[in-house]
This record gives C-alpha cells, structure tokens and sequence, in this order.
C-alpha cells in the first residue's frame, strides 16, 4: 500500500539535466478522451500547460539538484472576469461605490495544484498488501483461496499487469465481513509500526519537503482500503484528513461501526482516476497543474492526466511507457531493510 536526503544515486533523468519537455502522441490524446468520459465531463478538462525546461528557484529546485527529477512548479492559472453595470432608469446618473460593490459578482477561487503521492513502492520499497497478507495468513484469518488470490495478483502487480485487480478487492471486503472497524485499524496501525515505517525511500522526503515549502499541499493517493491509506499519511507526511485522502474505501456500516463486507469505491486502474478526478473537483484542484508520483502501470490514466507526472522506480511497462513519452524517471532508491532487491 504505502530517512535521508537522497545522495547521488539518485540523480536527475538524462545525465542529471532538467527533463524535457513532453512530447505528445496519438496515446496522450486518447487517454484524456478516456479520461473525460470516465469523468463524465468528454472535451472539458482543462488544458495542461506546457511543460518548461527551465527549473524554478527555491526548495523544489534544490529537490530537483538532489535528485527528485521535478519540473518547475505551475502558478495556479489567473482568471480573467467580466464586471458589467447594471443598466439603470438614468445611466448618466453615478452610482454609489457601495451599491458596486455589493453588485459584484464573486469570484471564484483560483485552482491549484497539488502533489500526488502513491504507497506502495513508491513512497516505501515494499508492497503493503503483501506483508497485511502474510500476517493474516499466519493469524489464521484468510483462506486457501484467498491465499492462492493474492499470490497471484501480486505477482501480476510486479509485472505491470495489474487490470482485473477488483475482483481480487471485492473477494478481499467480503472476508471482513462483520468486522470491527475499531479493531482494523489498530492492526493497521501495528503492521505499519513494525513492518512499514522504516521503508520509506530514501528520496521522499527531500520531495516532500520541497512541495511543502512551496505551498502545495501533498495528498496520499493509492488504491490501498481506507485504514492503511489514513495511517500511511499520518506515519509519511502527507495531509491525514480523512477527506484529503484518495483511496479504495470498505463500506462501514455507522451504526455497529462493522464492515458490511461491501466495497464504497476503488482506487485502482482508471478507478483511480475516477476517485481523484472527482476529489480535485470537491477541492478545488487541477490536475493539469499537478504532479503525480507513481511506479505502477497500474496508474497510467492518472499519469496521463496530470501537467506533472513523475515515475518513481517504475514496473518494465512504465518505463518503457514513459520513456516513450519523456516522462521523468527518478530512482528515490532503497531503505536499508528493503537491502538490494530491485524496485
């Protein structure tokens, strides 16, 4: 699901310059025409700005120099609006500055950008789902089926190749059925103290730091459920207001405070578009002045349509995926206990 200041190793994308700017194709055109239809608005998603070769000053800057591989930040876009006056008996006649005044239609607020960050494997080196499996699995709790289930789309998940996943998701809400929400977190909380906090990459926080000294907030987006997206904000920096999280959520039900075994939304393939696209519009947010930082293919549609997708130690599709497109690549690298494995 879901530390030091990066060294070398982790330089910038092409030699250590700034990335280039993006090219687009065929592929980009078509996946924001999917991603319009998937949000219901087809031929109204703002126009992403131009991407500059020319890295901005101050603390995403330096972030860049450590080895972040950021583009310059985008200032939220100026709105331009018309104030026209009230046709009157006498139009000669002036008006009182008040009455103006109070004529005035409001403006409104400006949107922003923001910054995106996926858990797993790109804010720790390890797959959250996979160590809540083996703790369930020695507890007891999950079944053969089960068992064999998540073997697989883990190993699908490695690959790239993750679509059909909420399947997977669903038969997973079914097994907690009944459960305690008060008792799931407090065994979230203890699989991330024991076996998460220390994975973080070593690259993150240098990134996080720099958005957050320029103003932007930085928002947990992953397709983990809930309980573990919640605390993994909280333990990793991003804003922990349960409404500021973008995630897969587990149907409770309020007045047992138990799982109904039903799934309220999915935050994974082009669902996770869906839940953010619809996230940034309660918020004021847009996308195309936004960064997302991701390594899954997995996560592409997303990529597609922010003004600022990163990748973060990618899966062989996304690489080859971004390269295609110029895409930052960053290596944040490994936590000591997640020692030389790749990824």
């Amino acid at each position: 699901m879901s530390a030091s200041v990066p060294g070398p190793h982790h330089g910038l994308p092409s030699g250590g310059r700034a990335p280039p700017s993006r090219r687009r194709s065929p592929r980009d055109a078509s996946a924001r025409s999917r991603g319009d239809a998937l949000a219901g608005r087809a031929g109204r998603h703002p126009t992403r700005l131009a991407r500059s070769r020319v890295v901005s000053r101050g603390a995403l800057a330096v972030a860049v120099v450590a080895g972040a591989g950021l583009g310059a930040p985008r200032p939220a876009r100026a709105l331009r609006l018309g104030f026209g006056r009230r046709a009157t008996d006498d139009a000669s006649k002036p008006r009182d500055a008040s009455a103006v005044a109070d004529d005035a239609p409001e403006a409104p607020p400006a949107l922003v950008g923001v910054a995106f960050f996926d858990l797993d494997h790109t804010i720790i080196d390890t797959n959250s789902n996979k160590h809540w499996v083996q703790r369930e699995i020695l507890a007891g709790r999950v079944t053969p089926k089960l068992i064999l289930t998540a073997i697989y789309w883990f190993t699908r998940y490695a690959m790239g190749q993750g679509a059909g996943a909420e399947a997977a998701g669903a038969e997973a809400a079914m097994a907690y059925a009944g459960k305690s929400e008060r008792v799931l977190r407090r065994e979230v909380k203890n699989l991330f103290d024991e076996k998460l906090a220390h994975r973080v990459r070593p690259g993150y926080l240098a990134v996080l730091e720099a958005h957050r000294e320029d103003g932007v907030r930085c928002i947990m987006c992953t397709s983990s459920w809930q309980y573990a997206a919640r605390y993994a904000a909280k333990l990793f920096g991003c804003e922990t207001d349960p409404s500021q999280i973008v995630s897969s959520r587990m149907r409770v039900d309020e007045g047992t405070g138990r799982l109904t075994g039903e799934i309220a939304a999915v935050a994974y393939g082009d669902g996770k578009y869906r839940e953010t696209k619809k996230w940034a519009d309660e918020n004021g947010v847009d996308l195309a002045l936004s960064h997302f930082y991701s390594d899954s293919m997995s996560d592409v549609l997303l990529l597609e349509m922010v003004g600022h997708p990163v990748v973060v130690n990618p899966d062989p599709r996304l690489r080859k995926h971004a390269e295609e497109r110029n895409w930052p690549i960053v290596d944040w690298g490994k936590s000591e206990a997640g020692g030389g494995k790749k990824r």
